[in-house]
């Protein structure tokens, strides 16, 4: 099961815990982006941790179980290749959200969503599904996440080749993501299999996002204005040397 964390909490709690060191693992991923913002310096790396055991997947679990959510290792590997993005804040891990893009695996979402995403496919949509996001409590919630998510779109568009993402979450949780970036709702209400959970599932198309950071990526100071995350997002002039991280991969 992938719904995402207390999104909307994490916004709005600053509360008890610990930043915890990335250090350990961390020689398996990439740097791709580094930027200093009011909360601090904030880096985004990206690499291969789909193991429960590594600091990007204790968050996970940990932040998962806050909200009532129990992951196992096995629910941590399940279904095609993840490549996991995580944002460090000072050296020590902030956040981390995964990134799936479809195969003929399908994505985890397809356990209850499958006749929605393969009626997505047939209108001709290329697919990336986001997965595993969690931010720590006590970290600066709206940079750590504008700075996974821009990347996560940067991965999407330009390295997967999709054209919309999909993401599950809790059914309380739909305002925020509708509201902060811009994600529609598929309207149906499925209880999990996985979890006996409540899930719904949501698509961003990735037009609107680029159409977005052009007003008003890298102006912080439009939040009110946008009342969304996207000034809190790159300017597009900077995503170039992003990419370039991003291409050199291979």
């Amino acid at each position: 099961m992938d719904l995402a964390a207390d999104m909307a909490q994490m916004v709005r709690d600053h509360g008890a815990g610990a930043l915890v060191s990335a250090r350990r693992g961390e020689s398996d991923f990439r740097s791709l982006l580094t930027r200093t913002t009011e909360a601090g310096l904030i880096s985004v790396l990206a690499g291969d941790a789909s193991t429960a055991e590594h600091p990007a997947g204790q968050l996970v679990r940990r932040r998962y179980a806050d909200s009532g959510y129990d992951l196992s290792a096995a629910q941590m590997a399940h279904r095609g290749v993840v490549c996991t993005v995580q944002a460090l804040l000072d050296r020590q891990i902030a956040g981390t959200v995964g990134v799936r893009p479809d195969s003929m695996e399908g994505l985890t979402a397809d356990l209850a969503f499958g006749h929605v995403l393969d009626a997505l496919r047939d209108e001709g949509y290329s697919l990336c599904e986001v997965t595993r996001l969690a931010v720590e409590r006590d970290a600066p919630a709206r940079a750590v996440l504008a700075s996974l998510f821009h990347v996560v779109y940067l991965l999407a568009k330009d390295r997967f080749q999709a054209d919309r993402l999909v993401i599950e979450v809790n059914p309380r949780h739909v305002s925020f993501y509708k509201r902060m970036l811009g994600f529609v709702e598929h309207g149906e209400v499925w209880r999990h299999p996985v979890v006996d959970a409540p899930a719904t599932l949501l698509s961003l198309d990735l037009s609107f996002v680029q159409g977005q950071i052009m007003l008003y990526g890298g102006q912080p100071e439009l939040v009110r204005l946008s009342r969304n995350l996207y000034p809190m997002c790159l300017p597009m002039a900077e995503e170039a040397e992003v990419m370039r991280a991003i291409w050199s991969w291979d």
